[in-house]
């Protein structure tokens, strides 16, 4: 599988650690530049941002852009799927052989995004066993972009709708509710985070502020009805008889 890493060109020990980890695995890896919000103009926001965006902040804008950027590469290049990875990652022994796994299951009439990191919330049925220790399960909530694979269906709606930038590049559950894609994960983790996470020099999560929860209002009064009937439906009719998993 191909795979694509994220990186700032200034971000020079952060490159080597996460390209030893692709040799030593023998992996088809690519680095991709990362867009650096805080490099971008007053012009260059205005022209790459919606009127109504939640990433407010430059490196939330920078992080969003340089996964757009990834989406279109994929189906620019008919790749069937790949595996994006930001330079913070840390890839264990047991994600090779998932990985393939993974592979292996793709549906491309499916739009999937199947994340190998840690999610927030996840339905305790597993949609696959794929070893004695690890599952493949239905995501509820998740953040965090250090380490998922995506194929091209899921890939074209999300280089489709996500740009201009009005969203930032993990409200996963977000993204199902539009119907981008389905967001499934690896349980246990098999993607963690390096010694170099400590500090994101791609973006940040931010605390709630006035502003954004005055920005998240603002977008949901303009969401589409069917995304909110959807939502709506799915909190009522169907959440309540699932066994959902909880990690905070």
């Amino acid at each position: 599988m191909k795979i694509f890493i994220i990186n700032l060109k200034e971000s020079f020990r952060r490159r080597q650690c996460i390209e030893y980890q692709c040799r030593r695995y023998n992996l088809d890896y690519e680095f991709t530049e990362a867009v650096n919000g805080h490099s971008l103009s007053s012009e260059e926001i205005v022209q790459h941002t919606r009127t109504i965006n939640y990433a407010t902040r430059p490196g939330e804008i920078g992080c969003a852009l340089s996964h757009i950027y990834i989406y279109r590469l994929i189906c620019e290049r008919g790749l069937e799927q790949a595996l994006i990875l930001e330079d913070d990652a840390k890839i264990t022994p047991e994600a090779i052989p998932l990985i393939q796994q993974i592979a292996l299951r793709n549906d491309p009439n499916r739009p999937l995004l199947t994340l190998l990191t840690t999610c927030n919330q996840y339905l305790k049925k597993p949609i696959h066993v794929l070893d004695k220790t690890h599952s493949l399960h239905r995501v509820i909530d998740a953040a965090m972009t250090h380490g998922y694979v995506i194929n091209r269906a899921a890939a074209r709606n999300m280089a489709a709708a996500l740009y201009p930038v009005w969203m930032v590049a993990d409200k996963f559950s977000l993204f199902q509710d539009y119907s981008l894609c389905q967001v499934r994960a690896v349980v246990p983790p098999v993607i963690l985070h390096s010694i170099h996470a400590g500090q994101s020099n791609i973006a940040s999560t931010p605390k709630p502020t006035a502003t954004r929860l005055a920005i998240w209002q603002n977008l949901k009064h303009h969401m589409p009805w069917r995304v909110k009937c959807k939502h709506s439906l799915w909190r009522l009719l169907v959440r309540p008889f699932l066994s959902i998993v909880k990690h905070r």
